[in-house]
């Protein structure tokens, strides 16, 4: 065996060239990717908060997990009644165009001469609303007053959030009030009702929060869902505070690293602009967060792969001469 040249070092660890610090997630990447690909990580639940968010390994950049949205939506039947709720007038089902499509909707309910209206709301599949069912969750209602020409009368009309309960009723109402300005009374107004049963987090797994670490501080950082089995929103979030989503765009966002080197992002369901986990989709997707290359990045890169390439051509030279 003969000794390495005098102005040679041998490749022994304490000689071995170290790439730089905000190289590594790059190259740690490309290397998976000559490999054959790198493994995905899987969420550690429960991680639906920013502050129990999954912390993946440095040099982890995929991770694979699945979201579950209808949980803990109620299916509602929404009910009109007489003042003293002896009475059922008018009952819906699913008509409502928010929510999952098991809400509930009232349109052009005529109001009350003291400008009051009363409704119940019940769960499938109780429409005869004595209470004979298991639904639970909460729900919005939006009451929307319309004069008799069917204009939207904003100061009057208002939102409730209200939550149902299994073997439960809830009465709902508009108070008596004055008539609006420039009416005489309230003969020819209606209310719009429109049950939402989307709202918050449900009881499902709704949101998912990771943290992405070892890149170097403040460095240019790509999320992206690469694979989903449904529309999805990610956003990048400074400790709890989202800084940044991809609300109405395609799902992918470039962001900057802390300054300890870690990168935040959440993922939720298309809808869902303020990350509360308000969305009723469900199946599994694919985040992959890489470091932008920098100039010298693509150059080390480049320099690699052809020496790797240089290197695989030469030992397949050498077995061919060897035989």
């Amino acid at each position: 065996m003969g000794w390495p040249a005098a102005n040679c070092l041998p490749h022994t660890p304490e000689y071995a060239p170290m790439a730089p610090r905000h190289h590594r997630p790059l190259l740690l990447a490309a290397l998976a990717l000559w490999l054959g690909g790198m493994s995905p990580a899987r969420a550690t639940e429960p991680n639906n908060t920013p502050i129990t968010a999954t912390i993946l390994p440095g040099g982890q950049t995929i991770v694979n997990d699945d979201l579950n949205g209808s949980l803990g939506r109620p299916d509602t039947i929404l009910g009109l009644y007489d003042p003293a709720y002896s009475t059922l007038m008018d009952s819906d089902d699913n008509s409502s165009p928010m929510g999952n499509g098991f809400a509930s909707q009232l349109l052009g309910v005529p109001v009350r001469s003291n400008g009051s209206a009363y409704f119940r709301v019940t769960g499938s599949p109780d429409a005869t609303f004595v209470s004979n069912h298991m639904q639970a969750g909460q729900y919005s209602v939006q009451f929307d007053v319309r004069d008799p020409l069917g204009e939207l009368v904003a100061e009057k009309s208002f939102t409730e959030f209200e939550s149902v309960s299994p073997l439960s009723l809830d009465n709902i109402w508009m108070n008596p009030s004055a008539v609006p300005a420039g009416f005489a009374s309230w003969a020819g107004f209606t209310v719009d009702v429109t049950v939402n049963n989307v709202v918050g987090p449900g009881t499902g797994d709704s949101l998912d929060f990771f943290v992405f670490t070892d890149f170097e501080p403040f460095q240019e950082v790509t999320a992206t869902i690469t694979d989903a089995e449904f529309d999805a929103l990610i956003a990048i979030y400074d400790n709890i505070t989202l800084v940044t989503s991809s609300v109405g765009g395609p799902p992918t966002l470039v962001g900057q690293a802390d300054a300890a080197g870690n990168f935040r992002v959440g993922v939720t369901g298309l809808g869902d602009d303020g990350f509360a986990g308000a969305h009723a989709l469900v199946g599994a997707y694919t985040l992959e967060v890489l470091p932008v290359p920098e100039p010298a990045s693509m150059i080390l890169l480049a320099i690699g792969g052809l020496g790797f390439a240089a290197w695989s051509v030469r030992r397949r030279r050498t077995s061919a001469t060897r035989r």
